[in-house]
């Protein structure tokens, strides 16, 4: 079993064997400039690496890790999840959540979500997806079946910023927040 971890700072993927506690490198860019790996995602045999500072998400062989393959996609990429036959690429500097279509090599829809949506996971069983807006302070709950919003929960607390989402077993929706003050709001 191998952990893979991506850097905002370097152009490599770091390949830790868990048996042995190997390390082993994937380089995916050579240049010096930094493309800002911030997500990461499994599909299939492929590991799907987003970027902040390009236009681009990597797809890596898993078992030919100098086979990658650069996919535009026309605008940076904040966090990545895999579903389905889908990679769902949350694009904080457009608002927008991009559904990209694995088989047919093509985005499929731009769904306008929130204000700078930063966080993102999938609820399989119900078939539902939740985004979370750090600035707009709330999650928005979309069907993954036809990926129309079914709900917005707003303003969930006026102090904190949503950052993270995870989808926990029994059906539980954990977010982490940050604590900011804004101005007159404390």
């Amino acid at each position: 079993m191998d952990l893979f971890v991506c850097s905002k700072i370097l152009n490599t993927i770091k390949d830790i064997n868990l048996e042995d506690y190997s390390l082993n490198e994937i380089i995916i860019d050579s240049s010096k400039k930094p493309m800002g790996f911030s997500c990461i995602t499994k599909y299939k045999n492929h590991l799907i690496v987003g970027a902040e500072y390009s236009s681009c998400v990597y797809s890596i062989d898993i078992s030919n890790k100098n086979n990658i393959e650069k996919i535009f996609i026309g605008t940076s990429v904040s966090r990545i999840v895999s579903y389905d036959e889908k990679i769902l690429l949350l694009c904080s500097d457009i608002n927008a959540l991009l559904v990209y279509d694995m088989k047919e090599m093509e985005i499929m829809f731009e769904i306008p979500i929130g204000n700078y949506p930063f966080s993102i996971d999938v609820d399989k069983e119900n078939k539902l997806i939740y985004v979370s807006s750090f600035l707009a302070n709330s999650i928005t709950i979309l069907d993954s079946d036809c990926y129309k919003e079914i709900r917005k929960i707003a303003e969930i607390n006026d102090y904190y910023l949503i950052n993270n989402l995870v989808i926990k077993n029994n059906n539980q929706l954990i977010c982490r927040i940050d604590h900011v003050l804004f101005g007159d709001k404390y």
